[in-house]
């Protein structure tokens, strides 16, 4: 045998002994856990493995799971106590109002309609769309120009950041809403009372429009 293959051989072994003294150790420090077998007290080893089938909740069912059970598969004479069974999650039910981030994705999705909309397919600029209009009230002129203005200082971002200018799409909607409708505008004066400066107009209509959430929220 060549010298070169003798080192080898040994340092392979030695870090074989290495591992194997490793893989005791572990062993030898696991708990043992008590189990019920045949009505006495036994021991088996936490690193020992057992087969458990897990039958699905009804909340991963989506339906009533009163018949099923927690079983042991024959790899174990040893039957374990059923798993407890986790706390249901009260549900909405379709009458809790959507969430933020929720109603930022309907924004996004409904502000090009909106802006193409508002600024004629994009033939005029949106602060030549808010100065057009003939406004109602100055306080609502001044919010929906600033939005205008963020708008048309970078022409990129509706495709460098959507979500970002989709904001100042729905806050331009929002200021225009609330100068054309006196009830809208009382809506958006009371969430702003409460401390709610999100509240858009967008989705304007649909089962979640400004209504049924101004509604939820006690704004109406």
């Amino acid at each position: 045998m060549h010298p070169c293959e003798a080192v080898a051989r040994r340092r392979w072994a030695k870090i074989a002994r290495i591992g194997y003294a490793i893989r005791q150790a572990r062993r030898d420090r696991a708990p043992r856990l008590p189990i019920c077998y045949d009505e006495k007290m036994a021991t088996v080893g936490a690193s020992d493995s057992v087969a458990i089938k897990s039958e699905r909740s009804a909340e991963d069912l989506g339906g009533d799971a009163s018949g099923l059970s927690s079983t042991m598969m024959p790899s174990s004479p040893v039957e374990a106590p059923a798993a407890p069974r986790r706390a249901e999650i009260p549900r909405g039910g379709g009458t809790m109002p959507p969430s933020r981030r929720q109603l930022e994705e309907w924004g996004r999705l409904a502000a090009p309609g909106l802006f193409d909309q508002l600024t004629h397919d994009g033939n005029r600029s949106a602060v030549a769309a808010v100065r057009w209009r003939d406004w109602r009230l100055d306080e609502r002129r001044r919010q929906a120009l600033c939005m205008a203005r963020g708008l048309d200082a970078d022409l990129t971002q509706r495709d460098r950041c959507p979500l970002a200018w989709s904001i100042l799409v729905c806050g331009l909607i929002t200021y225009t809403l609330a100068d054309f409708s006196p009830e809208f505008d009382r809506v958006l004066r009371r969430a702003r009372d409460a401390g709610d400066f999100d509240f858009s107009a967008v989705p304007v209509r649909g089962p979640w429009g400004w209504r049924r959430r101004a509604r939820l929220a006690g704004y109406r």
